[in-house]
């Protein structure tokens, strides 16, 4: 094959493992052809007599299968097919939450990620490489001595950059410079900014200073090393990104959880404690003998009578939902990002966000909060609990007759004045269960039109 016409691998592929035919596709797709030459023969050597010099598992193997999949649009079925025959229910459905998560981190909407790093002090760099290890992101290193005052310090490490994308055939691409703080939220923020500006070279400033250069996915002609070398389409302030860690998380919370749901109590518990937050999570039955959208109104008007209810912002959240592990920053930034707003019902799961705060910002107004997950801040507590039952009333709960909970939110929103925001990156979303309609498994590779 023509150099020139190498269609590239996947950056979000890691470690060994994957389809060869899936570089077949990749070719066809682009309008070549892929021929099979029956005489030319080769030998796979398995065993090796001084071991395997790669790392060799299972972790990588899915998560380059589900990239590739994900990247021709093929059914996955197959693929969770195979794996759960080779490695069980249990053990595949683990590794699959793993992979799934990394994927859909927001850092790998880019192709590639570098950070300019200035090669006399190496304590920034660490930090920054700390920071991004703990998200699965693989970030290319620009060292570029500071050298004397008036060079062009940032002109010089898109330049290296640049050759970095060239290189791999990167079609999307974030340039970093090393004293923008890291934090998981930072992310977040650049794929909203790609996702509302698509195909566009965007940098970022801190006090009118250029931290951050950013070709978007979509972008059309010229190559992400060559859109880096030139001018930005836009340039947007992150200034209000850098105050996210001042802001203080919700003070307590209460998960809603049902008697049916109570053996799932435990392990939600130890996940939403092995995020980090420092908040408080409590766990709270709803009024028993109810429909479960009642029920869980009924939950809200018991949380929300906690005397710890009184002290500040606290969330409201539903049993059965799967937490990200970025939620705490995300969290606070959002928080962060509303320091100057009024507002009164913070929705974490996803919803139809209308207006942004600011470019970049992680929350926007919306007029159909999702209830399932909320941050309620404490003024809006008694406008909450006078639109709801009274918690020992059953009669007038018993006439709701199961009201849709994001519907009421939504009405009591906009009858109450309720000033509501969602996340634009939502951190919680309903558990997904296994796949239980399986494809009929055909092969490891099967054949694509």
């Amino acid at each position: 094959m023509a150099r020139a016409h190498w269609p590239g691998i996947n950056p979000r592929f890691m470690g060994f493992g994957g389809e060869e035919g899936y570089v077949h596709a990749l070719v066809r797709r682009q309008g070549g052809r892929t021929l099979c030459l029956p005489d030319l023969r080769w030998h796979h050597r398995f065993p090796r007599p001084r071991g395997v010099p790669y790392r060799l598992n299972h972790h990588d193997r899915i998560n380059n299968y589900l990239a590739a999949w994900r990247e021709l649009g093929w059914d996955l079925r197959p693929v969770h097919r195979h794996f759960t025959e080779l490695l069980g229910d249990t053990a595949y459905d683990a590794l699959r939450v793993q992979v799934e998560e990394r994927l859909d981190h927001p850092g790998l909407r880019f192709d590639g990620v570098c950070v300019c790093s200035d090669d006399d002090r190496v304590g920034p760099w660490r930090n920054a490489l700390a920071k991004l290890d703990e998200h699965g992101l693989a970030v290319r290193r620009i060292p570029m001595p500071r050298g004397e005052e008036g060079q062009d310090w940032w002109t010089e490490g898109r330049r290296a950059a640049a050759q970095v994308a060239q290189v791999r055939h990167w079609r999307s691409v974030v340039v970093l410079d090393e004293a923008l703080p890291l934090s998981a939220d930072v992310f977040y923020r650049l794929a909203d900014l790609a996702a509302r500006m698509p195909g566009r070279v965007v940098w970022g400033t801190v006090n009118e200073r250029p931290l951050a250069a950013i070709v978007t996915p979509g972008a059309t002609g010229q190559s992400a090393a060559a859109s880096l070398l030139g001018e930005p389409d836009e340039r947007v302030a992150l200034d209000a990104w850098l105050t996210a860690a001042e802001a203080p998380l919700p003070v307590a919370g209460w998960s809603i959880i049902p008697p049916a749901a109570l053996p799932t109590w435990e392990p939600s518990y130890r996940a939403w404690a092995s995020i980090g937050m420092g908040t408080t999570m409590h766990r709270l039955g709803p009024v028993p003998c109810l429909p479960p959208e009642t029920a869980y109104l009924s939950g809200w008007a018991r949380a929300l009578r906690e005397p710890a209810a009184l002290d500040g912002p606290v969330i409201l959240l539903r049993s059965g939902v799967h937490a990200s592990r970025d939620l705490g920053a995300l969290l606070r930034a959002a928080l962060s990002d509303l320091r100057d707003r009024p507002w009164d019902v913070l929705s974490l799961a996803a919803s139809e966000v209308e207006t942004p705060a600011f470019p970049g910002s992680l929350v926007g107004r919306t007029s159909r909060p999702a209830s399932l997950a909320v941050v309620v801040h404490p003024d809006a507590r008694e406008r909450l609990l006078g639109a709801l039952p009274d918690v020992d009333d059953l009669d007038a709960w018993d006439a709701w007759d199961d009201a849709d909970a994001d519907a009421w939110l939504a009405e009591l929103a906009a009858q109450a004045g309720l000033a509501t925001y969602a996340l634009v990156a939502p951190a919680l979303a309903p558990a997904q269960p296994r796949p239980t309609d399986e494809l009929p498994y055909a092969g490891r590779f099967r054949r694509q039109p």
